[in-house]
């Protein structure tokens, strides 16, 4: 499945990446709220999204979120229908 080879990426750094990543995700991007939720320090996060984006070359965010909803780690928002 191309996802998980996708965040398997993450798992190849010896730091928390994929968990960082995901946190991000789910606190709508804001590096203040992912580092408070992971007891990190904002720079912290910083490297690791760094990192992050120097093994997923060009990919970007959105691929990256589908990724992690694809293997079950994250929910997408419902569709609304006009």
């Amino acid at each position: 499945m191309w996802a998980a080879g996708l965040l398997r990426r993450l798992d190849e750094d010896g730091r928390s990446l994929r968990a960082t990543l995901l946190a991000w995700l789910t606190a709508n991007t804001s590096v203040e709220r992912t580092a408070r939720r992971l007891g990190l320090h904002p720079q912290t996060v910083r490297d690791h999204l760094r990192g992050a984006e120097q093994l997923l070359t060009g990919g970007g965010v959105y691929e990256v979120a589908l990724a992690f909803a694809a293997v079950g780690e994250l929910g997408l928002p419902p569709t609304v229908h006009t």
